[in-house]
């Protein structure tokens, strides 16, 4: 399986945005890990955000009311989905276009649509953050169990097939380090299950397109955000569990271009040009995602990024590997 070296890339971008953000992640780890624990109790634990990264407005100044509002607000750089529009007039009585959208938010990690609309989490407390990652940890094991049962039926190569079934003993791990860790901060235990051999297998390019955007571009991302969680959680609980997943998250993500390049090979050029594609946008929807704001508190304590890092991160990571791999 060839490699990326995405060790070292994602320890760069890490390095990269802690130096350019002039951030230390570990100055305040020196806080006793009993203080820490009455500060999750007290503060953290029911800590609600806005939403702030699902629907958001934006108005433009218009002098043609004749055409469609939709046609204006098409005219905006951005790769939000458009929910509605409408004519307004501002407190000076100027007409203006006012553009409601949906936004994504990073939300990283392999998921299967086999498991229903990927959660796009916005109101969070640091349990229901737990829970979410919890979640997705739970529904990778049966993504990868999905992808394995459809890659065999297109006789994949077995060092995909092996390396397949690793990643889904490694992730039935994970998914039993989140109930772990949950079971200490006292939050409530889940159960993921649903099926996956009641479904036809899908074409080569469905599945392509569905690891390029969850594996290629989300597990990318999330192991990187796994390594900068394993550096910079305040609560060491979360540090550590990061610390003991980052390896077989970066190991999932060099397979899943593994996967893009076989699948790659197995398609016609005109369907190689759509899976292009397909990672192409999954690529600018990863970039210019939305981040929920969260309390400076609640972001230190689970070692999460704002806005300015991880558009540091990101920008790197773009630069570094998903252009590359785009040329």
């Amino acid at each position: 399986m060839k490699h990326l070296h995405l060790k070292k890339i994602f320890q760069h971008c890490v390095s990269y945005a802690l130096v350019a953000s002039q951030t230390s992640c570990i100055t305040d780890q020196a806080q006793s890990k009993q203080e820490l624990d009455i500060n999750f109790e007290r503060q953290y634990l029911d800590i609600y955000v806005e939403e702030l990264c699902s629907v958001f407005e934006s108005y433009i100044d218009v002098t043609d009311t004749s055409i469609s509002c939709i046609d204006h607000c098409e005219t905006q750089e951005t790769t939000d989905r458009l929910t509605s529009c409408q004519y307004v007039k501002n407190e000076q009585g100027l007409v203006q276009v006012l553009c409601t959208r949906e936004g994504s938010c990073a939300i990283p990690g392999r998921w299967t649509r086999f498991a229903g609309p990927k959660p796009n989490v916005i109101h969070q407390s640091v349990q229901q953050e737990i829970i979410r990652r919890m979640t997705c940890e739970g529904v990778a094991v049966k993504a990868f169990e999905r992808l394995a049962l459809e890659l065999k039926a297109y006789d994949a190569p077995l060092f995909l097939m092996d390396a397949i079934d690793t990643a889904i003993q490694d992730e039935k791990r994970h998914f039993q380090l989140f109930q772990d860790l949950a079971g200490s901060l006292g939050i409530t235990q889940i159960s993921v299950d649903f099926e996956i051999d009641r479904y036809a297998v899908r074409t080569l390019l469905e599945i392509g397109i569905e690891n390029a955007i969850e594996g290629c571009v989300g597990e990318s991302f999330a192991a990187l955000e796994n390594l900068y969680q394993s550096e910079c959680a305040q609560e060491m609980k979360i540090r550590v569990l990061h610390q003991q997943i980052v390896e077989d998250e970066i190991a999932h993500a060099e397979l899943s271009w593994a996967i893009h390049d076989w699948i790659l090979k197995q398609l016609p050029a005109h369907e190689q040009m759509i899976l292009k594609d397909q990672l192409r946008l999954a690529v600018d929807q990863q970039v210019y995602a939305k981040q929920p704001v969260l309390s400076e508190e609640m972001r230190r304590y689970l070692g999460l990024t704002d806005a300015r890092i991880y558009g540091i991160l990101v920008d790197q990571l773009n630069g570094l590997l998903w252009q590359k791999q785009l040329a």
